[in-house]
């Protein structure tokens, strides 16, 4: 199985207690069974597969216009895991200062890196070559849950429990 890297920067996968680096832009050759766990644990990251089929010459044409699409798909879920990442950094300074009732300096967080990690991502997007970006069948992201019971809808509420908001008579 080929697994190629489409960011700019170096992923080292483990596999069985070896170490191997996929530079960027780069394509190397593992295993089925190791190509299969790379791409389960590091899909997040970039990491493509690259097998290319005779369904896939049929559709793409050629193998270039292939590595392309693979490359748009790795970038676009690298942005998603970034995006991730990012908003969970953000939740960190207001979980301190709830909990430690004071200001957290940026400086402590990644957001910065984030911010323009995903700048980058955007701009190798925006730069893939190819006259039209082929449309890649992405997983769709299901909708964020909300999580606990639903809020409990009242009825029939009297109007005179509610509270008085008239102005004072002196």
């Amino acid at each position: 199985m080929n697994i190629y890297n489409a960011t700019e920067d170096a992923r080292i996968v483990t596999f069985n207690n070896f170490s191997h680096i996929i530079g960027p832009g780069e394509t190397k050759a593992f295993s089925d069974d190791a190509g299969r766990f790379i791409i389960m644990k590091h899909s997040c990251y970039g990491l493509v597969s690259l097998e290319y089929g005779d369904k896939d010459e049929a559709k793409y044409g050629s193998l270039s216009e292939f590595k392309k699409a693979k490359k748009l798909e790795g970038l676009k879920l690298y942005k998603d895991f970034t995006e991730h990442c990012l908003k969970q950094e953000q939740m960190f300074p207001r979980e301190n200062n709830v909990k430690n009732g004071g200001e957290v300096e940026l400086s402590n967080t990644q957001v910065p890196y984030f911010q323009s990690k995903l700048k980058e991502i955007d701009a190798l997007i925006r730069n893939t070559p190819g006259k039209e970006q082929p449309k890649v069948a992405l997983p769709d992201k299901a909708p964020e849950k909300r999580r606990g019971r639903p809020p409990r809808k009242v009825l029939n509420v009297n109007v005179s429990a509610a509270p008085d908001t008239s102005p004072p008579v002196s």
